[in-house]
C-alpha cells in the first residue's frame, strides 16, 4: 500500500476511529479493538477495498443517517495499528500503547504478570479515553464516560 493511502486510513482512524480494549470475561483475557464507523458507504468501499476487510451496516435508527462500521481485533487491530502509527496524529497515545500491549505474548496462558501488563494498559486506555472504571476495579467491566452513574 501506498504511504499516501496509508497516511489517509490514519487521518480516518484519527477522526472516525475508536482504538480500545475488552476484556473477555470467561478467561479475564484483555483484547485489542480498532473501529472505523462512518455514515458513507463510499469511504468504507475504499476503506474496505485497501484493507481487503469487510464492513458492515450498523441497526438504522429513525432520523439519523445508515452507519457503517469496521471492527478489527487483536491481530488485524494490531497490524494495521503497525502500519498506520507513523501518520496518526490524535490516537497517536493509544497506539503506542497498544503497541506496548502486543509485545505481550497472544493466547489464554498468560502469567499472573502478563494479565496485570494487560490490565494496566487498559486503564492507561481509559484514562486517554476519559473514562474510568466503575469502583476503580481493574476487573470492572462497565465503563462510563462523564458523570458518575449510581449502580443498583
Amino acid at each position: 500500500m501506498k504511504k499516501t493511502d496509508l497516511a489517509y486510513i490514519a487521518g480516518i482512524v484519527d477522526g472516525e476511529g475508536c482504538i480500545s480494549t475488552y476484556l473477555c470475561r470467561k478467561r479475564e483475557v484483555v483484547h485489542i479493538k480498532l473501529a472505523i464507523s462512518n455514515t458513507s458507504k463510499t469511504l468504507m468501499k475504499y476503506l474496505s477495498n485497501k484493507l481487503d476487510f469487510g464492513f458492515r451496516e450498523s441497526k438504522k435508527h429513525i432520523n439519523r443517517k445508515q452507519q457503517y462500521r469496521m471492527i478489527f481485533t487483536n491481530k488485524k487491530a494490531i497490524s494495521l495499528i503497525k502500519k498506520i502509527y507513523p501518520y496518526l496524529i490524535i490516537k497517536n497515545p493509544y497506539s503506542k500503547l497498544m503497541l506496548k500491549f502486543c509485545f505481550n505474548k497472544q493466547g489464554v496462558h498468560l502469567t499472573e504478570d502478563e494479565l496485570e501488563s494487560r490490565r494496566y494498559i487498559r486503564r492507561e486506555i481509559f484514562k486517554l479515553n476519559g473514562k474510568r472504571l466503575i469502583r476503580g476495579d481493574s476487573n470492572a467491566h462497565v465503563l462510563f464516560s462523564g458523570r458518575s452513574r449510581k449502580r443498583n
